[in-house]
């Protein structure tokens, strides 16, 4: 296992897809989107009974009103998932969402905020695995 928190390498033919679904070949830009694609999977795809999920994502528009905060969810996923396999973190995210999204909608929060408590959650459970 490599170091806490680093991501896994993706495979070759799937970065190609995912540079051609994004029209990029950003390889920083297209890791970022595969960590969008796994919460959308877990959140919206899986269990779509989350409160407050237009915070994140509005199904109407399709669009993304926080993708950053997405891509952290996916990271913290990832991480999760490394260390405890893929039950765990799908339970932990959909766990961790609504309750901050439920604080981030009591507290009025803006999406920069809501980045950094999910940054700050990542860092907390990559202190555990030391």
């Amino acid at each position: 296992m490599g170091k806490v928190g680093r991501p896994k390498k993706l495979d070759d033919q799937y970065i190609k897809q995912l540079a051609i679904i994004y029209g990029t070949n950003d390889r920083r830009m297209l890791y970022n989107y595969h960590y969008l694609v796994q919460t959308v999977k877990v959140l919206i795809l899986d269990k779509p009974n989350i409160p407050h999920l237009e915070i994140l994502f509005n199904s109407k528009t399709q669009k993304y009103n926080s993708q950053s905060s997405l891509v952290e969810l996916g990271r913290l996923y990832d991480l999760i998932e490394t260390m405890e396999g893929q039950e765990v973190a799908t339970n932990f995210i959909i766990e961790y969402t609504n309750n901050i999204l439920e604080f981030t909608n009591d507290n009025k929060l803006k999406s920069k905020q809501l980045e950094q408590c999910i940054r700050d959650k990542k860092q907390e459970i990559k202190e555990l695995y030391k």
